[in-house]
C-alpha cells in the first residue's frame, strides 16, 4: 500500500490570478504598494506576488495582512494560480460533493478544491470557515505539482507525485515542538521493519512508517511552513492573509525537478482531517441533512451510493496508531469518529451505513476475514441491497489507501484480496 516511484520529466506553466475578499478590486489596477504592510514581515512575499498580478488589497488600498481567510477564499487564490490542478481535480471520477459548496462565489474553484481538501466529518466542506496554515500549504503545493506535470491519471482518478522527503526533511519536521516525539515513537511501535528491526535508524525509515507525516515533512524540509517563537509549527492555526502570501511565495519559487523519488498518493488523500464536536443528537441530525442532499440530486441509488463512498475517503483518515500498536483504544462510535476524523473498519462501516441510510439506502455490516497481499485478519465491510442486486463496499481499505472498493471487489480478488464471511 506503500510505494516508492522513480521521477519522470516535468513541465511547468503558471497564470495569473486576483486574490481580494468581499470588494474584489483588479489586481492589474492595484498599486505595487500597499500602505499597512510597510515593514512588515511578509512584506518581501506580498509584494512577490503583487509584482506577478496574483494578489491584490482592498478599495482602499490597504492589503490587511492580519485578516484570516476562508477555505471558499483559498481555493479561488490555489486554484486560480493553479488551474491544471483545478481542471485535472474537477473532471475525475471520485471526486467528492458537499451540500454547502453549491452556493455563493467560487464554486467552480470549490468543487476542484473539495478534491484535495478534506472536508468536515459531518458531511460538509464548511467553505466560510477559516483555512489553516496546513491547508495553505498542501493545497498551494498539490495544486502546483499537477500544473507542473506531477501527476498521473489512472483509471480517470487525479494522483499527485508527492516528493519523497529525504533525512534531512525529517530532522527539519522534528525541530517543532508537535514532532519532538516521534523518534521514540517510531523506536516504541511493535510494527515490524525488515529494514530495520531494531528500530535504530529513524531517520531512514520515517517516511516508510509515519506515511500520514509525509506531506509535513515535506513542507518543514522545503521550508513553506516557519516555525512560531514557542517552537511549534501549528498547523491547525487559523491563517492570516500575509501567511498565506509568504507560504503561498514560497511554494511558487520551489524547484523540484532534481528530485528522483517520489509518492503516488491520491489527490484527495486525507492527512489532517477536519473534525468537529456534536453531541449524538446534532451528529445525527447533519448527518441526515448530507443523506437528505444525496438523496434528492442524485436518483440513481448504485450513483448515490458511490457519493457518500468518495465523501468517506475525501473525510476520514485511518487510525495507524491502533494499528501499530501506538495506541489501544479505537473510536468506534459516530460522535468519537467526527471528534477524531480517524478510525478503523467498525467505525468507518458503522458511518457509512447510517449516512446510507440516512440516502435511502439499505446497507448491511458483514463481519469475516479479510486478506490483502501484506497482511490479513478480522474485518467488517458493507454489503447494500440495490434492486435486488448485492452491492460490496470496503470504507475501510477506501480510507487507508485512497482507492476505490467499491462494487469492486472481483477486480481486487485478482489481486490477492479476499473478504470471507463469518459462517454461523
Amino acid at each position: 500500500m506503500f510505494t516508492v516511484y522513480k521521477r519522470l520529466t516535468l513541465t511547468a506553466v503558471m497564470i495569473l490570478f486576483m486574490f481580494t475578499l468581499l470588494h474584489p478590486v483588479s489586481a492589474a489596477a492595484q498599486p505595487k504598494e500597499f500602505p499597512d504592510i510597510k515593514g512588515h514581515w511578509a512584506e518581501a512575499d506580498i509584494l512577490f506576488l503583487a509584482d506577478q498580478g496574483v494578489i491584490g488589497g482592498y478599495p482602499d488600498g490597504n492589503f490587511y495582512p492580519t485578516q484570516n481567510i476562508s477555505r471558499r477564499e483559498l481555493a479561488k487564490i490555489a486554484l486560480a494560480l493553479y488551474p491544471a490542478g483545478a481542471k485535472l481535480a474537477a473532471s475525475g471520477s471520485g471526486t467528492p460533493d458537499y451540500l454547502d459548496i453549491h452556493s455563493g462565489w467560487g464554486q467552480e474553484y470549490l468543487i476542484a478544491a473539495a478534491n484535495y481538501l478534506p472536508g468536515y466529518t459531518d458531511g460538509h466542506f464548511k467553505p466560510d470557515t477559516p483555512a489553516t496554515r496546513y491547508e495553505v500549504a498542501w493545497l498551494a503545493l498539490a495544486a502546483s505539482l499537477v500544473e507542473h506535470g506531477h501527476f498521473k491519471q489512472e483509471n480517470n482518478k487525479l494522483f499527485i507525485e508527492l516528493p519523497m522527503p529525504d533525512e534531512n526533511a525529517w530532522r527539519q519536521a522534528i525541530k517543532f515542538k508537535e514532532y519532538t516525539g516521534l523518534p521514540e515513537r517510531y523506536r516504541k511501535s511493535t510494527a515490524y521493519l525488515p529494514e530495520d528491526p531494531d528500530k535504530k535508524d529513524f531517520f531512514s525509515n520515517a517516511g516508510y512508517f509515519f506515511t500520514d507525516l509525509n506531506p509535513v515533512a515535506l513542507l518543514a524540509g522545503e521550508g513553506f511552513l516557519k516555525g512560531y517563537t514557542d517552537g511549534t509549527v501549528g498547523l491547525d492555526r487559523e491563517v492570516t492573509r500575509a501567511e498565506t502570501a509568504a507560504i503561498i511565495s514560497r511554494v511558487c519559487k520551489a524547484e523540484f525537478s532534481d528530485t528522483d523519488q517520489y509518492l503516488l498518493e491520491p489527490a484527495g488523500k486525507v492527512y489532517r482531517p477536519r473534525t468537529v464536536q456534536l453531541t449524538s443528537a446534532n451528529a445525527a441530525d447533519r448527518l441526515n441533512q448530507a443523506g437528505a442532499f444525496y438523496q434528492n440530486k442524485y436518483s440513481d441509488p448504485l450513483q448515490r451510493a458511490g457519493m457518500i463512498y468518495n465523501l468517506m475517503i475525501h473525510v476520514f483518515n485511518y487510525d495507524w496508531d491502533t494499528r501499530e500498536g501506538l495506541k489501544q483504544y479505537a473510536v468506534a462510535d459516530i460522535v468519537g469518529l467526527m471528534r477524531t476524523g480517524q478510525g478503523t473498519d467498525e467505525g468507518l462501516v458503522s458511518y457509512y451505513t447510517t449516512l446510507a441510510a440516512a440516502a435511502g439506502l439499505s446497507a448491511q455490516t458483514i463481519k469475516g476475514q479479510a486478506v490483502n497481499p501484506g497482511d490479513s485478519g478480522l474485518h467488517t465491510w458493507v454489503e447494500l441491497n440495490i434492486g435486488g442486486l448485492t452491492v460490496p463496499v470496503d470504507p475501510t481499505y477506501g480510507v487507508c489507501t485512497g482507492n476505490i472498493y467499491f462494487n469492486n471487489f472481483s477486480t481486487w480478488n485478482n489481486q490477492g484480496y479476499q473478504w470471507i464471511k463469518e459462517t454461523s
